[in-house]
């Protein structure tokens, strides 16, 4: 079953989308232009936030900045592409919390090292992610699919995009904190991901809200709790994990920028600087909250130290679960 974005949404998508695009010959002739990478397909809430946020730091930079996305391998493609472009601050790999913390964590030879690859910018999105099922689904808390998996082992399947992906962890996090057995099934995509909740392919999964909002405000997808410390704004009935008995089952999401390891540490600064001036902006916010995000300015030493604590508790979960990507 197709998946069709909100008519509100889909707008935001092309005017994102539109302010991003440059002419090729334009490319060619300016010198100056910088790349966000994206690690992803297009498309995806990593893409999304990368086009939101590339208006903003063209205006802080007086560059152009343009996205360019080199997606696969879980986003290993990417990662490896941006560590080893010119450290010359044109190359700005917009990766997140798989990127930086879940890949490292289960792949065995990545071919980049989150810390010491990159010289980390700051934060430019956090979003909740939120435990969705098929509005079929009888129960509405997430007690109530605890239970029916407990009353019908290995019956009960949770979908990802790809194994050894954050909704792939948290998944298996949530079958060790609530003792009982699911079926993993992988997908290629949190696109592909959500259609297969709501073709009712598998039983549920956990996804990033910058993508499923629209889906479950259109009823298409029923959210059961979110995996955030506190409620959503944006779904302010809809509990937490803690809430609901599982104060384990965590998973603030966030995306960051980074620049190759060895960047001159005055185009760090000009270029951290300039990420302060974006995610401070009201209209880059609001822009944001429309998706479902949101986010605190950071620096590049709290990006790391957040990269460092994500490593430290996504590689136990991956130990605990046996899972490692070659």
């Amino acid at each position: 079953m197709p998946v069709k974005a909100a008519p509100m949404r889909r707008r935001l998508v092309l005017t994102a989308l539109a302010s991003v695009l440059v002419a090729p010959q334009a490319i060619a002739q300016n010198a100056s232009i910088v790349k966000l990478v994206v690690p992803y397909a297009a498309g995806g809430p990593a893409d999304l936030q990368a086009r939101l946020f590339a208006p903003g730091l063209q205006s802080a930079l007086g560059q152009t900045v343009i996205v360019e996305n080199r997606p696969g391998a879980g986003s290993q493609i990417g990662a490896r592409y941006a560590a080893a472009a010119p450290k010359d601050g044109k190359t700005i790999l917009i990766g997140n919390a798989s990127t930086f913390a879940i890949v490292p964590s289960t792949a065995k030879n990545p071919g980049y090292d989150p810390l010491r690859s990159f010289t980390h910018l700051g934060l430019i999105a956090e979003t909740d992610t939120a435990v969705v099922v098929n509005p079929s689904f009888a129960g509405g808390r997430v007690q109530d699919l605890i239970a029916h998996a407990k009353a019908n082992p290995g019956k009960v399947s949770y979908a990802s995009a790809g194994v050894g992906n954050g909704a792939h962890l948290i998944g298996e996090l949530l079958q060790s904190t609530a003792h009982v057995e699911m079926t993993h099934v992988p997908y290629k995509s949190g696109g592909e991901m959500m259609t297969a909740v709501i073709g009712e392919q598998v039983s549920f999964a956990v996804v990033d809200l910058t993508a499923a909002l629209p889906m479950v405000r259109e009823g298409k997808l029923k959210a059961l709790a979110v995996t955030s410390p506190k409620r959503s704004p944006e779904l302010p009935q809809v509990p937490t994990m803690s809430e609901a008995g599982y104060p384990a089952v965590s998973m603030p999401y966030w995306t960051g920028a980074s620049v190759p390891a060895g960047t001159p540490a005055d185009v760090v600064h000009k270029l951290e600087a300039a990420v302060r001036q974006v995610t401070t902006s009201p209209d880059y916010l609001a822009a944001l909250k429309k998706f479902g995000a949101h986010v605190k300015p950071t620096d590049g030493k709290e990006m790391a130290a957040l990269i460092t604590v994500d490593l430290k508790r996504w590689g136990d979960v991956a130990r605990q679960a046996n899972i490692q990507l070659d």
